[in-house]
């Protein structure tokens, strides 16, 4: 027999490299904290902050041109950045950050990373995490409805390049949002009477501009308003004639 007869060959094999990393985000805390909130209920009212987190899962390895994008929604404006750390006990992150959020920036806020690393750990934990957090703030006058309460969501999405070259597109894993709810006062249309009566020009209030006294009452409600109105001012202009 020929020898080395027994060799079968050449052999191959695939290998599968599965794609986990995925994103989710929460709402922490926000500074509505009296007898109507917490700070952990999700809940704030025109100009509270509320701190948010993004928890990157991303895998052992490089993981290539990594960005962050998290959309506000009208009404709100980015505050500042809290810290980009690890969790606890995680593997070693190695990355630069090539931009991020100025503040007072509104509409899509950009996390870009550029390629991260993150350091093998051999201990059969292949995904580690990286977590953002950063402050938003509730602007006033800047296009929320007048309303008790609405919910002001905004969402935030991970990308990164498959090994192709490719934008990775998962919304599943790599796209998450949360709601703060807002409450607003709502202050009622401002109430005259004069000596306790309402008095329009088809019914006038009679009186004698040189001896009588008038007595205005202005009366305007929070009634439906889910917050406290503070610091309300009411205005009245008075005729020429009244002193």
């Amino acid at each position: 027999p020929a020898y080395n007869d027994y060799f079968a060959g050449p052999a191959t094999t695939q290998g599968i490299v599965s794609d986990n990393n995925s994103l989710t985000k929460v709402i922490t805390a926000d500074t509505y904290v009296d007898t109507l909130s917490t700070a952990t209920d999700k809940i704030a009212r025109i100009g509270d902050i509320a701190t948010y987190r993004l928890t990157l899962k991303l895998g052992e390895g490089t993981n290539r041109s990594v960005k962050v994008q998290d959309v506000l929604p009208t009404g709100m404006a980015y505050d500042s950045l809290v810290s980009i750390t690890s969790t606890s006990g995680s593997s070693t992150f190695t990355y630069a950050v090539a931009s991020q959020p100025a503040p007072g920036a509104t509409g899509a806020l950009t996390w870009d990373l550029g390629d991260v690393i993150n350091t093998p750990s051999n201990d059969n934990t292949p995904f580690d995490a990286l977590i953002i957090e950063f402050k938003v703030k509730v602007l006033p006058d800047a296009g929320i409805a007048q309303v008790p309460t609405s919910n002001l969501v905004n969402t935030a999405t991970l990308s990164y390049l498959d090994v192709n070259g490719n934008t990775v597109d998962d919304p599943a894993r790599l796209v998450s949002s949360d709601t703060l709810t807002l409450r607003q006062p709502v202050m009622s249309p401002i109430v005259k009477t004069g000596n306790g009566a309402g008095n329009t020009a088809a019914t006038p209030l009679n009186v004698n501009v040189a001896t009588d006294t008038v007595h205005f009452q202005l009366k305007s409600c929070n009634t439906s308003g889910l917050a406290p109105a503070y610091s309300v001012k009411i205005t009245d202009v008075l005729a020429t004639q009244l002193d």
